[in-house]
């Protein structure tokens, strides 16, 4: 019968779309992690660039770029201003990276979850259809 073998295929449609759900929600719980994660190594690494250059609190100015050294009083505070300014760079291309990850997570997430209220609707009318038939069938055989 045509209408079953539909419906077996909505069902297997129906499982494949789950999963392929619960596995992009994985990911998603992930990214979201990793982007704690890099933002809170983002802010850490701010405030002990900030103490480094003896800013009080809130957001550093822009690093200073190779071309106009940073002025420092000795070496050692030079060089760690310059090596937290890169994690600092880092941290902000990861974390730039991570939420453009969450944002393609997340619009797969709500497609996904569209496919699979129009497959469960698509499913429940076949259901229908066939106990309407089945009805119909008893129906003529009495």
């Amino acid at each position: 019968d045509h209408s079953v073998e539909e419906a077996v295929q909505l069902r297997s449609q129906l499982d494949d779309q789950s999963h392929e759900l619960q596995w992009t929600q994985d990911e998603l719980a992930t990214s979201i992690h990793s982007l704690d994660r890099v933002t809170t190594a983002l802010r850490d690494t701010e405030a002990e660039l900030d103490r480094e250059r003896g800013t009080p609190g809130g957001s550093a100015p822009p690093a200073p770029t190779p071309s106009v050294p940073a002025p420092a009083a000795s070496g050692s505070t030079s060089t760690c201003v310059t090596r937290l300014s890169e994690e600092l760079r880092q941290a902000r291309r990861d974390l730039a990276s991570l939420q453009a990850t969450r944002d393609v997570s997340t619009g797969r997430v709500v497609q996904l979850e569209g496919d699979i209220r129009r497959l469960r609707e698509e499913v429940s009318q076949l259901n229908q259809n066939q106990a309407t038939s089945a009805s119909e069938n008893s129906d003529l055989r009495t």
